[in-house]
């Protein structure tokens, strides 16, 4: 009868770092989740409270007006406009798209306040993501309770829960900026075009929103080319964390060796 086959040293602690993995990338999604729900329920709650109490709700003024007129107008069909951009254009832009959705659907009785309400609604579901964003940064640079901490900070940030509801810029920075930092991390572990490509999207998309976000772009240029070698190493410590020790105890090429010299002695 066939013997049967010896199990491979080490095999049941492979195993058991290979669940234990699992089990906290699981708990990283749970985290993330958490703290999104968190985030987005204080948010809409606010939402809510400023529509129904804010009586500049529906009339924004300064930039807010401004903003609001450029919408507007790039919702009616004037895409470009005839002057230059003395405010960054990326947030008129995603105002125009709510408009013209918000028209698209209602038509022309809709409530004048409607577009209002739905741009301040993603607004807020921004921010919360921004937060859930934030846990899973940190829960990657360092570790799980660091991204708890940082998550749960941005999702009950007043500050960040007040400009998320008004009709500035500063209501999608934050969504932004944690998007351009997990891009930089994507593009730190495994460096390629593809990835830098994305990076350098994020970037070009927060300079549309805030211009003076391009001052960052060599601090993260450093950050790049210093990362590799680091992360090439943090790669082959997490491996032999979870390689079974036999299988790095000696290269296969020197295995082969020593078994050959010891069937030499042996004939």
């Amino acid at each position: 009868m066939p013997s049967a086959r010896p199990s491979e040293p080490g095999g049941g602690s492979f195993a058991r770092a290979r669940r234990r993995a699992h089990a906290l990338a699981r708990a990283g999604r749970l985290d993330a989740w958490a703290v999104f729900a968190a985030a987005l329920a204080l948010r809409l709650a606010h939402g809510a409270e400023i529509r129904a109490h804010d009586p500049f709700f529906a009339s924004p003024s300064v930039d807010g007006r401004v903003y609001d007129a450029w919408a507007r107008a790039i919702a009616g069909g004037d895409l470009v406009g005839d002057g230059v951009f003395f405010l960054g254009p990326l947030y008129a832009y995603l105002l125009g798209a709510v408009y013209a959705l918000v028209h698209a659907v209602a038509g022309d009785g809709a409530d004048p306040s409607a577009r209002f309400a739905v741009a301040r609604t993603l607004q807020l579901a921004g921010g919360a993501a921004a937060a859930a964003g934030l846990c899973a940064l940190g829960r990657r640079l360092f570790d799980r309770r660091v991204g708890l901490v940082a998550g749960l900070g941005l999702a009950l940030y007043p500050m960040a829960i007040f400009y998320e509801g008004t009709g500035l810029v500063a209501s999608v920075q934050m969504p932004i900026a944690v998007g351009v930092l997990l891009a930089a991390v994507r593009a730190g572990e495994r460096p390629g075009a593809g990835r830098g490509a994305v990076l350098g999207l994020a970037i070009g998309i927060a300079a549309l929103a805030r211009p003076n976000a391009l001052l960052f772009a060599p601090l993260l240029g450093a950050g790049l080319a210093a990362a590799p070698r680091g992360e090439a190493r943090r790669r082959r410590r997490a491996r032999s964390a979870v390689s079974p020790p036999g299988s790095r105890s000696r290269s296969p090429r020197r295995s082969r060796t020593t078994a050959s010299r010891a069937a030499s002695g042996c004939s």
